[in-house]
């Protein structure tokens, strides 16, 4: 997993491009197969902060990043910024069709909620699909790596898990 900070004073919502990419191609040189990144804010707006405060603020620099994910087989981004818990499939018409990116916000760890404005701000090309949404609840996201499966099993699974509080 590959953590990435977005508050640098100098580049608020951007992230070190040159670090990532040379992190990446450290763990594909090691025949690391399920790549994952986390960072606090989303690339697309999920549901409550505006374009100005997220990836997309800066939506060069945010396909970059994309576009970096993608070169290297990283079919996760985890983040949190949102009260709430939301996963979006990203697709592109330049990508190979059976390529997406997961984005999937969980912050849903304790902080007051925030409301479901669905998806909004600028797309820029970009298909967004609503895979799962959750609002007023707490709770966890629990993934599971299989290193060896079966042709009728996926590599990576996510369930998000509510709390009975």
């Amino acid at each position: 997993m590959i953590a990435v900070d977005q508050y640098n004073p100098a580049a608020l919502h951007k992230v070190d491009l040159k670090g990532l990419e040379a992190s990446l191609k450290e763990l594909k040189a090691k025949g690391v197969k399920n790549i994952f990144v986390f960072a606090h804010e989303e690339a697309f707006t999920a549901g409550c902060h505006p374009d100005a405060d997220n990836m997309a603020a800066h939506p060069t620099d945010r396909d970059k990043f994309l576009e970096l994910l993608r070169e290297n087989g990283c079919e996760y981004f985890f983040v949190g910024h949102d009260h709430f818990y939301d996963w979006m499939e990203i697709k592109n018409w330049r990508w190979p069709s059976d390529y997406a990116l997961n984005q999937i916000v969980a912050g849903t760890a304790g902080a007051p909620f925030y409301p479901d404005k669905t998806y909004f701000g600028g797309h820029d090309g970009y298909e967004l699909v609503r895979l799962d949404h959750r609002q007023n609840t707490y709770g966890y996201l629990l993934v599971t790596v299989n290193d060896a499966p079966k042709a009728d099993e996926k590599a990576v699974s996510v369930k998000y898990v509510p709390l009975a509080l």
